[in-house]
């Protein structure tokens, strides 16, 4: 829909989130760009920002006064469907008590990602990234449980660099595919601010590459499920690459595609572990708590991906 207004409001992040207001079917409409605004329930409630704009506060909305202004005489043209607003979706809805509570509770509920990268080989400095892709999901704090992808990104681009004939067809990643294209950083970034951290196979893999753009990663936990102790059990060595452990839980895989591979590694870490009986994303959970194992250090030469590149 076209919004009647928008507005830049500033709050945590450094980058002030903009706020949009319309109208549609006689109903006022708001959305904001926050974290909480861009999630399920941010979307069926009011977070501060859009509160702030639908009150015209001057103290948050630091506009010139003829915008100022107009805001207030939109406001006042929409007084009935404002007041509404303000009043129905001032906060997330409670459950009502006299109803049993439900085995999930939303407060337990929060967000992870896996991500993953195509690349035309394995140095940052004399290769690049041909492919990205992010699935955002949500779990369960207690149980480790994932419920779902949320949301979804595979983004491509022409690399500076040559593919050459050898990744072009283990990826299936031609120059033709990658013709003209460019990666929708901005999104990445976005699905990645919404993680609570992230998750690779190989993370050190993806973490070279990542960290050469610039702000990407800051702050934000990548943690390695390759690392996983109970993919196999004790005393037992079997490959961990993404492509077997997928054959062996049976869970359809389209390797050596950023996207095939993030799919695959959500469906995998929602499985559940013969060993401890729970989702193997608890153990990667319990890892994002606790130092549970060690930050990987690069693969020794000849002992790193094997046939993969990305």
């Amino acid at each position: 829909m076209a919004f009647d207004l928008q507005f830049s409001v500033h709050g945590s992040e450094p980058e002030p989130y903009r706020v949009q207001i319309g109208t549609e079917e006689g109903r006022v409409i708001a959305e904001c760009t926050c974290r909480y605004g861009r999630t399920y329930e941010g979307r069926r409630s009011l977070c501060k920002h859009r509160r702030a704009v639908l009150e015209a506060d001057p103290k948050v909305v630091k506009v010139p006064a003829t915008e100022l202004n107009g805001l207030k005489t939109w406001i006042a043209r929409n007084h009935g469907s404002v007041l509404e607003l303000l009043a129905t979706r001032a906060a997330p809805s409670k459950p009502v008590e006299s109803k049993p509570p439900c085995k999930l509770q939303v407060s337990r509920l929060s967000f992870a990602a896996c991500i993953d990268i195509e690349t035309t080989g394995f140095s940052p400095r004399s290769d690049a990234i041909t492919e990205i892709a992010i699935a955002l999901f949500r779990y369960n704090q207690d149980s480790g449980q994932i419920l779902g992808i949320v949301d979804q990104l595979s983004s491509i681009e022409q690399p500076r660099v040559p593919i050459s004939p050898r990744v072009a067809q283990l990826t299936s990643i031609t120059t033709q595919l990658t013709q003209g294209r460019v990666i929708d950083w901005a999104s990445v970034s976005r699905l990645i601010d919404e993680a609570d951290f992230l998750v690779a196979h190989n993370a050190e893999f993806e973490r070279r590459f990542l960290s050469q753009i610039p702000e990407l990663l800051d702050g934000k936990l990548l943690l390695c499920s390759q690392l996983l102790p109970t993919w196999h059990k004790p005393g037992i060595r079997k490959s961990v690459r993404l492509e077997d452990l997928t054959a062996a839980h049976a869970i359809p895989h389209d390797a050596h595609r950023a996207y095939g591979d993030v799919v695959a590694m959500v469906k995998l870490l929602a499985a559940t572990s013969p060993i401890t009986g729970a989702p193997y994303f608890a153990e990667v959970l319990r890892a994002a708590r606790t130092p549970l194992f060690p930050e990987p250090a690069t693969p020794p030469r000849g002992q790193g991906r094997g046939e993969r590149v990305s």
